[in-house]
């Protein structure tokens, strides 16, 4: 039997590559989003608003009764270029439903999804859980790259980011050793920002250059790997050295 591989936000940039990559493997993919349709071709798709915690219950039950998912990838969130107003600017300005939003997203999404899908018995020796976090999990904005910008950094992002890294290390405690789970803490992917605000970001990191998409995979790939067998509760970070300087 294949593996099935569970991808949330599935129709984003880094989480299609995945989905794609883990098709081309031969496994079996779900898809969760919030759109009408997948645009990955050979992904079973589950639309799924997933601030609605009874609705991911039930998706997560249908998928549930196709088989036991071995992995499972959190790519989807409210991001910092999210363009809802009251999303981001003056913290004087931002508001607590979109912030009980971004959260139910980033953070509890994968708590339920883990919850109902990796707890009780399992015939499987090995499954993986990976969270995709941000520098803003650990690190505060930096105001000065996003002067002049129409995007800013909200509270809530890094707030559930921080929360997703902690749930990570409380899941590979709760269900190890069987499930491996890792998280990636990501920087800045280059998505036609603003030249200025590229500039500045560029040269904050050791690399001089924001992620490009095609950088994430690998380390996806890493971490999803049957060999890479003693790594659990780790943060990969992925940021061209922006947080050692």
């Amino acid at each position: 039997m294949s593996n099935i591989t569970l991808v949330t936000g599935v129709n984003g940039h880094i989480a299609r590559e995945l989905a794609k990559s883990r098709v081309n493997l031969g496994e079996t993919v779900f898809g969760i989003d919030l759109t009408e349709e997948c645009i990955v071709p050979g992904v079973l798709y589950v639309q799924c608003d997933l601030k609605d915690s009874v609705e991911l219950k039930r998706a997560c039950s249908d998928i549930r009764a196709r088989g036991e998912v071995t992995n499972f990838v959190h790519c989807a969130a409210m991001t910092a270029a999210s363009a809802n107003e009251g999303w981001s600017g003056p913290l004087s300005g931002q508001s607590v439903e979109l912030w009980n939003q971004a959260l139910a997203v980033n953070l509890t999404s994968a708590f339920i999804i883990a919850k109902e899908l990796f707890t009780g018995p399992s015939t499987l020796a090995d499954r993986r859980i990976i969270l995709l976090s941000s520098i803003y999990g650990a690190l505060a904005p930096d105001k000065l790259i996003y002067q002049g910008q129409v995007m800013s950094n909200p509270a809530a992002y890094g707030v559930s980011k921080a929360g997703l890294e902690a749930l990570g290390r409380y899941l590979a405690s709760e269900l190890g050793p069987v499930v491996k789970v890792n998280s990636i803490r990501l920087g800045g992917v280059e998505r036609q920002q603003r030249p200025e605000f590229i500039e500045a970001y560029n040269r904050k990191t050791i690399l001089g250059r924001m992620a490009a998409e095609n950088d994430v995979q690998p380390a996806l790939a890493f971490l999803l790997d049957p060999e890479n067998s003693y790594m659990t509760g780790s943060i990969v970070d992925l940021e061209g050295g922006l947080s050692i300087i």
